[in-house]
């Protein structure tokens, strides 16, 4: 059973991992709404001629990244909702698992 428990943080690991390269990209992608710095727009609001064409991508990667969230957050809820089912009953091999320890004087803790 910890090895599945393992085997789920891993996977909730491995999407909050997408979920967070997708944030990246948003990041990267230039501003839609015009430049700030021009003087003769400093308010940004003219913006470009072509502008739903420039806020196509980050729209899509605002959906990509809420979709991400939405599969990272669910499979952190599973996986408590399993932890918490699972927790009396684990053994001292499945505790140790989980937690990452090794022996020596951290195994007489449990």
């Amino acid at each position: 059973m910890a090895g599945s428990l393992v085997d789920e943080q891993a996977k909730v690991e491995a999407l909050e991992a997408e979920r967070d390269a997708i944030t990246r990209e948003l990041e990267e992608l230039p501003s839609p709404a015009g430049d700030l710095s021009d003087p003769a727009d400093p308010t940004g609001l003219r913006g470009p001629p072509d502008e739903p064409a420039l806020l196509r991508p980050h729209l899509a990667l605002l959906d990509q990244e809420a979709d991400a969230a939405r599969r990272a957050n669910a499979a952190q809820r599973a996986l408590a909702a399993r932890a918490a089912a699972k927790c009396g009953t684990l053994t001292e091999d499945e505790v140790r698992a989980l937690g990452g320890i090794q022996g020596g004087s951290e195994a007489k803790k449990w």
